[in-house]
């Protein structure tokens, strides 16, 4: 059977038709529960967004470290500017 028939289910009309079943990966919603918590952060000052942003601004996913970002620079600059210039990384 050629690649394309088995990617058509076969070409015979007798693959199943039934909806796939939703599945939410669990990486992916906890990357989205973080991101809603930080961009909850966007457009007020908050006294624990400088705190609970600042570890997302090394992550591996970009969406994090932008919601980050955005997250912090709402924030007065006093109180994270001691942190940014003891950074290391």
């Amino acid at each position: 059977m050629a690649v394309a028939d088995q990617l058509a289910g076969g070409g015979d009309g007798a693959g199943s038709t039934a909806p796939v079943a939703k599945t939410e990966q669990s990486a992916g919603k906890e990357a989205r529960a973080i991101r809603r918590k930080l961009e909850s952060f966007h457009g007020k000052k908050d006294a624990a967004a400088v705190d609970f942003a600042w570890p997302y601004l090394n992550s591996g996913d970009r969406s994090l470290r932008y919601a980050a970002r955005v997250a912090i620079e709402w924030q007065d600059p006093a109180s994270w500017l001691s942190k940014a210039f003891a950074e290391t990384k």
